[in-house]
């Protein structure tokens, strides 16, 4: 079975995000806002089935690298979530990571996953 391309929390509220390509294809991934972008990674790329090497963080933590063979972090950040609406407003950035929202990125997903409206700001 195919995992899902974005995991959509079914709770209102702000999450971090990870928004990542997988042998070119974009997923984008939410997770615990006090948790890091590092965490979130992980898990992504564990349940997708793909090794990565990994870095320290600013605590100490080993995250993931933002690019491996078969996959590339195109953007990170903050995220606001309503699922009644099927509504998401994207923002901010990584500290770690020192990347923020990948606009086109989410443009894509966007367009694959219709029933929501993506902002930005």
């Amino acid at each position: 079975m195919q995992p899902e391309r974005v995991n959509w929390p079914d709770k209102m509220g702000g999450f971090k995000i990870v928004q990542l390509y997988v042998d070119g294809e974009p997923y984008m991934r939410f997770g615990d806002a006090h948790g890091i972008h590092g965490h979130i990674l992980r898990e992504a790329l564990d349940v997708l089935g793909i090794r990565y090497g990994t870095m320290k963080n600013r605590q100490g933590y080993d995250i993931p690298l933002a690019k491996g063979e078969k996959y590339r972090a195109s953007g990170m950040g903050h995220a606001y979530v309503v699922p009644r609406l099927k509504r998401a407003a994207l923002s901010n950035n990584s500290l770690d990571y020192q990347i923020g929202i990948d606009v086109e990125h989410a443009k894509r997903i966007a367009v694959l996953e219709p029933e929501w409206t993506l902002q930005f700001g």
